[in-house]
């Protein structure tokens, strides 16, 4: 699997970064893993996240929302941690 910054590349040629597992990890800034994506052999992804986590001042649930934008796009969202 090959990465790149979408944003990045707009201005130069893009990054490419090579896995050879197909799967990578979203982390925060503090190195904590928001989602597990993975490549499957498909060409679906897997999506995982890992457990709560505080980020910018809010504990997140672990649970997944996918909410459809386009035909060709959905937002996965986790939403805040309710006790």
């Amino acid at each position: 699997m090959k990465i790149f910054d979408i944003i990045d590349s707009f201005d130069k040629e893009p990054e490419i970064s090579t896995f050879k597992n197909n799967s990578v990890a979203i982390m925060d800034d503090d190195g904590n893993r928001l989602f597990d994506i993975t490549l499957n052999n498909d060409g679906s992804l897997e999506v995982i996240s890992n457990g709560t986590l505080m980020l910018n001042g809010k504990i997140l649930d672990s649970a997944l929302i996918v909410k459809p934008r386009f035909q060709n796009s959905v937002t996965i969202e986790r939403t805040e941690y309710k006790r």
